[in-house]
């Protein structure tokens, strides 16, 4: 099946299950179809909504200019947190369970921040970070994983420039940094990051590039240190 809709298409997204799609258009819309293609339903916002996230039983989170937006499965806006304070807000990846979203926000003055908020809608933590490349999550939520350049280096678009991968869990806690890495620098350019399902492999896309690292020692010493973490605090 295809569907005609009133702009370009920005963005999908479907259920693990196959059985929900939702789509972003340009005309300003959330489309949501069943995987026969029906129109479940359709919500019109006053401005464009960027890159479509769907939970296990059907919610939908996005964002756009000044907020983010989610809606149940029957098209009902669950929770937004409209602010003034952000130019753009965009939920970039969500826990496999939708208990947590991280986004990649620029408040005013185009500052780029990551922002983790649980289910309802409450913000956990915000952290500014030197990087245009979208933070992701964990499926299992174990951890958060933000790209950041060293712009000390005053860099060159198409030059290396050192990228550093910092995890964080779920409360804003560096849990650790990895040693220095090299992509190439374009100013204008955004990225994103992605999680394999197991945790143990970051995909990678920025500039004209795509890279891919094994995370499996990473995943260990951060499984290794969740462990002593909770029979400390038994």
């Amino acid at each position: 099946w295809k569907y005609r809709t009133g702009g370009w298409v920005n963005s999908v997204a479907i259920t693990p299950d196959g059985n929900y799609i939702v789509a972003g258009s340009w005309d300003n819309n959330v489309y949501f179809f069943d995987k026969n293609g029906n129109l479940l339903w359709k919500y019109e916002q006053n401005t464009t909504l960027w890159n479509m996230l769907l939970t296990n039983d059907g919610h939908v989170i996005t964002g756009g200019k000044e907020g983010i937006y989610v809606f149940d499965n029957e098209g009902n806006l669950v929770w937004s947190n409209n602010s003034k304070e952000y130019e753009i807000i965009v939920p970039t990846s969500i826990t496999s369970d939708g208990e947590y979203i991280v986004a990649f926000a620029m408040l005013r003055g185009y500052i780029p921040y990551i922002c983790i908020f649980d289910k309802k809608g409450d913000l956990l933590w915000k952290e500014e970070c030197a990087s245009l490349i979208f933070p992701a999550i964990a499926p299992n939520g174990a951890y958060i994983v933000v790209p950041n350049f060293n712009l000390n280096q005053k860099p060159l678009n198409d030059y290396p420039i050192e990228v550093r991968f910092s995890f964080y869990d779920t409360h804003g806690n560096l849990i650790l940094r990895t040693p220095v890495v090299y992509v190439n620098w374009e100013r204008e350019a955004f990225g994103s990051v992605s999680i394999s399902p197991d945790g143990e492999h970051i995909a990678m896309g920025y500039h004209n590039k795509i890279y891919l690292f094994n995370a499996k020692k990473l995943v260990d010493i951060i499984n290794q240190m969740n462990s002593i973490e909770s029979q400390i605090n038994r």
